[in-house]
């Protein structure tokens, strides 16, 4: 037979394994809900300027965000990585079509290019998890 110490240290391991499960589900599904209302920097995720055209990249319901942007052809691009949000594969951006692999790091988050071709290009992270569209007009 158990003693009473015994029983009462499990009782006690469960009632804090309880809480412990219940503190990461209230902490995960406040996090799931609230990157669906987070924006990227400054809330604008696609800016124009007359001269370079800003696009600040988040990480919204598991892909890249905004993941189709609308560019115009012969105009710079400034893609902007928001750090806060991106972590993981997806730090590393691929368009093969531009021949453009990028890693972005806290000190280096901006990539910078000027899209010739009209059309749509796919990029991706470097394992093809996240995807989006470049579309040039």
């Amino acid at each position: 037979m158990e003693d009473k110490k015994t029983v009462s240290l499990r009782q006690i391991m469960k009632i804090v394994g309880a809480i412990l499960i219940a503190v990461f589900l209230i902490i995960a599904f406040r996090n799931m809900f609230s990157a669906k209302d987070k924006t990227s920097l400054n809330g604008n995720a696609i800016v124009n300027s007359d001269e370079v055209q800003v696009i600040n990249l988040g990480f919204r319901n598991y892909n890249y965000y905004p993941n189709n942007i609308e560019v115009e052809s012969g105009r710079p691009v400034k893609l902007i990585a928001n750090m806060k949000e991106i972590t993981g594969c997806y730090r590393a951006l691929v368009m093969p079509q531009l021949n453009i692999r990028k890693y972005f790091k806290e000190n280096d988050n901006i990539l910078e290019f000027i899209p010739t071709q009209k059309g749509t290009i796919p990029f991706s992270c470097i394992m093809g998890m996240g995807t989006g569209n470049l579309i040039v007009k």
